[in-house]
């Protein structure tokens, strides 16, 4: 929904609410999930340039920061971002060619 306007629907959105005193960690590995996220949730800003490494070192939270991170982007960067990857996509393909040609 749209925030001022909540009689707007944003397609493609889905919110998730989680309720943090019906939240209970059983674990320890939870319980350390639980922080890595509210801490992402919580220090992760516009200012932010990097992460902290336990946050960059769990794939979930990763993959979370680079979504955020190219969200950002503007549309010249986005381009620049997706040809970087393009480039590197190929080069990999063409490594692998040469090397079943030998």
């Amino acid at each position: 929904m749209h925030v001022e306007h909540t009689e707007r629907v944003i397609d493609g959105l889905q919110p998730i609410f989680v309720e943090l005193p019906k939240f209970t960690s059983h674990t320890c590995s939870e319980k350390k999930m639980q922080v890595l996220w509210l801490r992402y949730l919580t220090e992760i800003g516009e200012k932010t340039r990097v992460a902290p490494d336990e946050q960059q070192e769990n794939l979930d939270i990763n993959k979370a920061l680079t979504i955020l991170e190219e969200s950002a982007f503007s549309g010249a960067e986005l381009a620049r971002y997706e040809g970087f990857w393009d480039i590197d996509q190929r080069r990999k393909l063409f490594i692998i060619a040469v090397g079943a040609k030998r």
